[in-house]
């Protein structure tokens, strides 16, 4: 059931006649968490959103879903990979004098340094020989900048810290 909306999703998904709306972060991390509840409470990892503040955003709001489930995919993969225990994704909204942004963190051991750097480009993955396709993250820094954000990636002590700062002059173009 859920993939074949996901796939027809992705089908959809560089037309251009999709409308831009204005949404709420918040819902769209919802979104995410519905959709893989199950899958990942198989895995046993948990999610935190920490800080709700409100940030709505102008865009197509089932790419921004897929930018988040790409991310936290990994995360998964990263779990099982690194044999970590203990398992929390958290999301953190937060407004500052740099502006709105979301920081997914994880505890799953942080991204190999040397593929950090190139970790967005195409074809580019960390999974072992036939397992990833090096797609995902590609994917997820496409649907940021077709929408006006930026993505980046830095370890933190136990895992990764993705980035996701809105552009504030982010306007429809016509």
């Amino acid at each position: 059931e859920h993939m074949v909306t996901t796939l027809d999703e992705f089908r959809t998904f560089f037309r251009p006649n999709k409308e831009e709306e204005a949404f709420q972060l918040l819902d769209v991390i919802n979104s995410v968490l519905f959709l893989t509840k199950d899958e990942f409470m198989k895995h046993s990892i948990t999610f935190d959103i920490l800080n709700k503040t409100p940030i709505e955003i102008y865009g197509h709001k089932n790419e921004f879903i897929h930018l988040i489930l790409n991310i936290i995919n990994n995360a998964r993969d990263a779990f099982n990979e690194n044999h970590i225990q203990k398992r929390v994704i958290s999301f953190n909204m937060i407004e500052d004098q740099e502006g709105e942004k979301l920081e997914i963190r994880d505890n799953a051991g942080g991204i190999p340094g040397g593929v950090i750097g190139d970790i967005f480009k195409a074809n580019v993955t960390t999974k072992a020989e036939g397992k990833g396709t090096g797609i995902g993250l590609f994917m997820s820094m496409q649907i940021a900048q077709k929408n006006g954000a930026d993505l980046s990636v830095h370890n933190e002590k136990d895992g990764a810290c993705f980035v996701v700062k809105f552009n504030p002059n982010h306007a429809v173009e016509l």
